[in-house]
């Protein structure tokens, strides 16, 4: 580049920030201690909701959603800003976000999800399960008896690594309306004068998003989970959109993964079976 150098942009604020609709919508669940919440649109009505109180809701609810990271001051006033968010795994209640949206004065987190009738809430407490600084990401558990009305999680389609000079859509939410917006973009080689700013886990696009952006799933045209919209990077003249590669996130998930409960109750017998093979050994 010559002497230019590479700029991030649109990793903070957002289009909605100035949506007074949803403006509205916040200061209306503000006021709802629950931790799953249904609003209904024509209505402008919101109620508690979980897996067992759900009034057999026949929805078909978008898996890609958007995220508020509240922030309360001692003062008393509230700051929000929003980024978006997916539906990770339907069966481990979990959503995946970037982790620089959520890394700093958090006080907690609200997810919405679209459906032609309903915005499905979900309140989730400020720090992720599981993240990672360097490749960018954060996975939330979603509250452990809210409504879950999906079978599949994007984790659970992942068809593998991004392909040079392939079609890709950015699914994004920039307001309360129905219709989230799609951003259609090729993935590309990094050039040789931006390979400093692009590291192993990250991958660019022809395109970049607007603020708010960074978090959604970066599709192929089978719906096939490939990476995460990080934000735009230019240098000079050329904008790109920066994403990070959906192997690396997964891969560093796996190995941070926390004990589930049949693993815990695994390793207690391997242990129990060495502790009676030693005092066995000692009577011996």
């Amino acid at each position: 580049m010559h002497g230019a150098e590479a700029e991030m942009t649109g990793i903070n604020g957002s289009s909605m920030v100035e949506d007074e609709d949803f403006i509205k919508l916040l200061g209306l669940i503000d006021n709802c201690p629950k931790s799953c919440i249904i609003y209904k649109r024509r209505k402008g009505t919101i109620k508690s909701i979980n897996i067992i109180n759900h009034f057999n809701i026949q929805e078909d609810f978008q898996r890609v959603g958007y995220i508020a990271i509240i922030r309360k001051t001692p003062e008393g006033d509230t700051w929000f800003r929003t980024s978006q968010c997916f539906l990770a795994s339907a069966t481990k209640k979990s959503i995946l976000t970037t982790y620089h949206s959520v890394a700093s004065d958090v006080s907690f987190i609200y997810a919405f999800f679209h459906s032609k009738h309903y915005i499905l809430i979900y309140k989730i407490p400020p720090s992720p399960i599981i993240s990672n600084r360097e490749i960018d990401y954060a996975l939330f558990k979603l509250p452990k008896y809210s409504l879950i009305p999906w079978k599949t999680g994007f984790v659970d389609k992942i068809v593998g690594k991004p392909e040079m000079d392939k079609l890709v859509h950015i699914i994004t939410n920039r307001t309360i309306e129905k219709t989230a917006h799609s951003i259609e973009a090729n993935v590309i080689e990094t050039p040789i004068d931006m390979k400093n700013y692009v590291n192993e886990s990250e991958f660019l696009i022809d395109k970049s998003g607007i603020k708010g952006d960074s978090g959604a799933p970066v599709l192929d045209k089978d719906w096939g989970l490939r990476g995460m919209y990080r934000g735009g990077i230019h240098g000079g003249q050329r904008h790109f959109g920066l994403c990070a590669n959906i192997i690396y996130i997964v891969q560093d998930i796996k190995i941070k993964q926390p004990f589930s409960e049949k693993n815990f109750k695994n390793f207690q017998k391997a242990f129990l079976a060495l502790s009676n093979c030693t005092k066995f050994r000692k009577k011996i």
